[in-house]
């Protein structure tokens, strides 16, 4: 059986750092192949993990990852499945990096008969015109006019956000993103509505690290509806204006903000923070700097440089990045032990949940050959799956790579229960039919172990399952058919293929 690596690494952190190139053109070129020739109507959804390289592909190569990526996104598009990719390690964590280039149209070539559907359908297609013209304008008319027929219509709102935010005005972007997404809580929305989140917290703390209180203070005032993060902000603004009375009262409003504790404690004691925004835009070049240079070590695999500086500047980040940056590091060098340490440093260090930094430390752990430790780590990540009800990362995945440790445990009956269970989610993985037919073969099943890497070898044509496909078939006395699969697993690259044609073939 074979065990892929996760060939990605997403840090949710304070700061921010980046996947391969070949990662990043994989999720650009995933989102144009799969709206391409769907019209102005199209919004992605969010794209599968990066595959692993081919042997003409290169890890560091934008432009390999955008090609491979486009098309997967035109297949995914066709079938309207989720990816149908060759790697056994998928998943996704990282925020998705919203595409507002169009707006979908639900009407479209339906056979509309209701008057008001109808309107504004065509409405929505003239919004579309004027949205690739950059009539911004236009388009908040057109939106406005979808909202006189029909008052809640949540996409509206949604073209107003993203036609706000292109001109500028985030005030509006944000009002119009967080009602749209009240009115309609789809992942769509969802998606727009954390991303324009995002948008507004940074600029919130560009106009604090400029010291510009009074229009932190108009924009938090303004806002449609009052939420953690600009109670948190305006409180801000008061503060640094020296009214701690408003400041105290909208403080305990944002109490979600552990930030807001610190300032608390500080009115109540009489002290003073100074603002720290402001320190962080003056470091902010040299840290980006320094981000960028990480970046530039760890697509050229300069794992040891990267450590170093790392280590030469560990105090200048978040201690849940620089450890998570160094455990990533030593993981890629097979230092797997350091990679643990460092690893689960940078989880213990965090203030979120960092299923990236899980996921790759049971990797590791499994390289030490410490499967319950791995185990236990999967069933983690399975715990909070089933708590975001599997949105965080492909559950079917999780499960079939728990189920394949549990085979190097020889527990092959609880191995595929789980098998099962990633069936039941996705059986249109082929690595999971794969692991299916390979503990089907352990426990003697051939005929179903035949039945399962047939399915396997249907989605993807590769080595281990006719390696075990072979094997099932002389077990089951069809020695001719057996060493067919042998020779084909020889030639896709399966070594231990060539010994046993010597041994049932000649």
């Amino acid at each position: 059986m074979k065990y892929q690596y996760l060939l990605f690494f997403i840090f949710i952190c304070n700061y921010s750092f980046s996947q391969t190139e070949f990662s990043k053109g994989f999720e650009s070129g995933y989102k144009e192949g799969y709206c391409q020739d769907q019209g102005i109507g199209c919004i992605p959804p969010i794209p599968p993990i990066a595959p692993l390289p081919n042997i003409n592909e290169k890890s560091n190569s934008y432009k390999d990852g955008y090609n491979r990526g486009f098309i997967q996104g035109q297949a995914d598009q066709k079938n309207k499945t989720s990816t149908n990719s060759n790697d056994r390690v998928r998943y996704q964590t990282a925020k998705p990096n919203f595409n507002i280039d169009f707006i979908y149209n639900p009407y479209k070539d339906q056979n509309i008969v209701d008057p008001k559907i109808k309107k504004i359908s065509y409405i929505i297609d003239e919004a579309n015109v004027h949205f690739n013209a950059k009539d911004y304008n236009s388009v908040i008319n057109d939106a406005d006019k979808m909202i006189k027929i029909e008052a809640n219509f949540a996409v509206a709102y949604y073209l107003k956000s993203i036609a706000y935010y292109k001109m500028g005005d985030i005030l509006d972007a944000y009002n119009n993103g967080v009602k749209q997404f009240r009115l309609h809580k789809s992942d769509a929305r969802k998606d727009w509505y954390e991303t324009i989140y995002m948008i507004t917290s940074e600029y919130l703390s560009t106009l604090m690290s400029m010291d510009n209180f009074l229009s932190v203070q108009n924009f938090c005032e303004n806002v449609w509806y009052k939420d953690q993060l600009t109670n948190y902000y305006l409180a801000l603004s008061y503060y640094y204006q020296g009214n701690t009375k408003k400041a105290k009262n909208l403080f305990k409003k944002a109490s979600d903000i552990k930030s807001s504790q610190l300032y608390l404690k500080s009115i109540n004691n009489g002290e003073f923070i100074s603002n720290p925004y402001k320190n962080d835009a003056n470091s902010a070049k040299e840290k980006n700097e320094l981000t960028n240079k990480i970046k530039e070590l760890l697509n050229t695999q300069n794992y040891t440089e990267a450590i170093n500086l790392i280590n030469s500047e560990f105090n200048n980040f978040h201690k849940s990045y620089s450890y998570g940056i160094r455990g990533f590091c030593y993981y890629y060098m097979s230092n797997y032990s350091k990679a643990i340490s460092d690893l689960t440093s940078a989880i213990n260090n965090s203030d979120n949940v960092l299923p990236d930094f899980i996921y790759l430390r049971a990797l590791s752990k499994a390289q030490l050959s410490d499967y319950n430790g791995a185990i236990a780590d999967y069933e983690t990540l399975i715990k909070l799956g089933e708590k975001n009800k599997g949105q965080q990362y492909d559950m079917a995945t999780i499960y079939n790579n728990q189920a394949y440790l549990y085979c190097k445990l020889q527990n092959f009956e609880h191995a595929k229960n789980l098998a099962e269970k990633a069936l039941q989610l996705n059986e249109s993985h082929w690595y999971i039919w794969d692991t299916m037919g390979e503990i089907e073969y352990n426990l003697g099943n051939y005929s179903s172990a035949i039945n399962a890497l047939t399915n396997a070898i249907n989605l993807n044509s590769n080595p281990n399952s006719y390696y075990y496909r072979a094997l099932s078939f002389i077990k089951s006395k069809q020695r001719e058919k057996g060493c067919q699969d042998l020779s084909i697993a020889g030639e896709l690259g399966e070594k231990d293929a060539i010994s046993l044609i010597k041994q049932y073939c000649n």
